[in-house]
This record gives structure tokens, C-alpha cells and sequence, in this order.
């Protein structure tokens, strides 16, 4: 599990030079952003990229069904089963960068990419009936060699029988009344060798206020994962 916490009221400082991957710009930050068009495509337009969306569907379907172990976080495995379906459309996305003009050079640089989207739904599908989910997916990637699936999943609005409070467990000294969110967060990458992705909540909250101060947290609770190398232990 991983928490991450912010204070509010408090003062970021930058002190050292960094690079930022793909950051749109967030509301009120002076930093450094990525200012992104999306330009409607053909799914088999070429594209300054050197290829089409078709080629990361191929990419992420190949072989269709997609079947591989999850092994979960707390112990345990099961067969997964993958498939994409329903692929309805893709975007070209213009990725700039671009810094605030405020006289200031920041102490951060910034390394924005364009890159292919495509919408889809993909099902997941275990064998032990923990997950029975058909979903949104967007598959995004810069470069043909590689994509990255995304989706996200409400854990009390599953089709399975996976229960998140198994999992959240781990949150420990965490208030289950501090809590505002959970998500479930599917990724997943796939190259020429297979692919690899993990299962995990997102869970996000705030402490009950202390004088001027809140304290908001944010925790990444593993849940499961699955690669290409992954065997099923009998």
C-alpha cells in the first residue's frame, strides 16, 4: 500500500530541477503543463506518428482473448481472461509544452508527447467469479511498439463477487470515516512479448481538520496483478 498525504495551507518548494511526464496543467498551478488537442481520426489514418489506431487494437487483441494468471496481492491466483471488443472510435492528441510567463524560469522541466487514443470496452473475467466486468477502456500510446489500457471500476457496482473491503484492510490506522472515494483502477501494458498490468483501489479522504490545517490522503491498495512470465502455482 502506498499513501500519499498533503497538507493544505502549506507551501510547495522546488528545489531541485525536475522532469514531468504528460502533465495537463492542474487549476491554479504556476508550473510547467502539457496544453493537449484531441483531433477526431480514422481508425486507420496514418498519422505523424507512423502509425494507425487499428495498429494498437492489433497490438492489444493479439491473441483475442488475451489469457493470462492474476495473482492477488493478499495471496492466492486465478485464470484471467481479457478480451476487446467494440472498439467505436480514436483520437490524435497534440501534446505542447508549455511554462507560465511570469519572469520566473521554474525549476522544473516538463516532457510532453503526442499520442494515439482509442475507445473500446474490453471484458475481465476470472475464473474463481471474482470478476465478471465489461468496461470502458481507452488504449493510448506514442509509440507502435507498445499500448496502455486504462479503466476504471466501481467496486460496490461489480458483476463479480470481488469484495474491496478485503483489501482495504491494509489501510490500517485510516479512518473507514475519513474516507470520501474508492475506485478500482485496471492497467495494463502490451508489446510484441505479452503484457503485464495490476488491479488496485484507489482510495482518497481527508482527516477531520485540525485548526487552519486539513490533511487530505490518497492510498494505492494492490489488489492484483498479472505478467507475461506469471505461471499458476498448483
Amino acid at each position: 500500500m502506498r499513501v500519499f498525504q498533503a497538507v493544505f495551507a502549506a507551501t510547495a518548494v522546488i528545489a531541485a530541477t525536475t522532469t514531468v511526464v504528460g502533465c495537463p496543467r492542474a487549476e491554479g498551478n504556476d508550473l510547467p503543463f502539457c496544453e493537449e488537442s484531441a483531433s477526431v481520426i480514422g481508425l486507420d489514418d496514418a498519422t505523424s506518428l507512423g502509425f494507425s489506431a487499428n495498429a494498437l487494437v492489433d497490438l492489444a487483441v493479439t491473441p483475442s482473448p488475451f489469457q493470462d494468471i492474476l495473482t492477488y496481492h493478499r495471496g492466492g491466483q486465478t485464470p484471467l481472461t481479457v478480451t476487446l471488443h467494440d472498439v467505436s472510435g480514436a483520437r490524435f492528441v497534440d501534446s505542447e509544452a508549455v511554462s507560465p510567463d511570469d519572469g520566473v524560469t521554474p525549476a522544473i522541466a516538463i516532457e510532453c508527447q503526442d499520442r494515439l487514443e482509442v475507445d473500446a470496452r474490453a471484458t475481465l473475467v476470472t475464473d474463481d467469479g471474482a470478476f465478471n466486468e465489461d468496461v470502458d477502456v481507452v488504449l493510448r500510446s506514442s509509440s507502435a511498439d507498445a499500448v496502455a489500457m486504462a479503466a476504471s471500476l466501481d467496486p460496490f457496482e461489480l458483476q463479480g463477487s470481488y469484495d474491496v473491503n478485503v483489501d482495504l484492510n491494509e489501510l490500517g490506522a485510516i479512518d473507514p470515516a475519513d474516507i470520501e472515494s474508492i475506485t478500482l483502477a485496471v492497467e495494463a501494458a502490451f508489446d510484441v512479448d505479452g503484457s503485464h498490468g495490476t488491479v488496485h483501489a484507489i482510495v482518497t479522504g481527508r482527516e477531520t481538520c485540525g485548526g487552519d490545517e486539513c490533511t487530505a490522503f490518497a492510498a494505492n491498495v494492490d489488489v492484483g496483478s498479472w505478467g507475461a512470465s506469471t505461471s499458476l502455482v498448483p
